[in-house]
């Protein structure tokens, strides 16, 4: 996973000139996609989704565009760094 997020970071980063903020979103339809011809059942309960949608939705929503905005102005490796804060100083520590 280290390795993919390295050659992610560094492929927005070649790419500067492209927004790749709708790329990254529609990686996460097709893995959504994915995931739910994978999945055997779905047995989960709209509070317990609930609780599992916001704690991960919100940050990820917020954190992963502005990483895609900054590699336009910034090194990967600096990029990287940032990204790991981003497990430090979450609250929930779900980072």
């Amino acid at each position: 996973m280290v390795f993919m997020f390295a050659v992610y970071l560094l492929i927005l980063r070649s790419k500067r000139n492209i927004d790749m903020v709708p790329a990254t979103g529609l990686s996460g339809l097709v893995t959504l996609c994915i995931a739910v011809v994978m999945m055997p059942g779905f047995a989960i309960s709209a509070h317990d989704l609930l609780i599992c949608y916001c704690p991960g939705f919100v940050p990820v929503r917020a954190g992963v565009p502005v990483a895609d905005l900054g590699t336009r102005y910034l090194p990967a490796a600096e990029v990287a760094l940032f990204a790991l804060t981003e497990s430090i100083l979450n609250r929930s520590g779900s980072g």
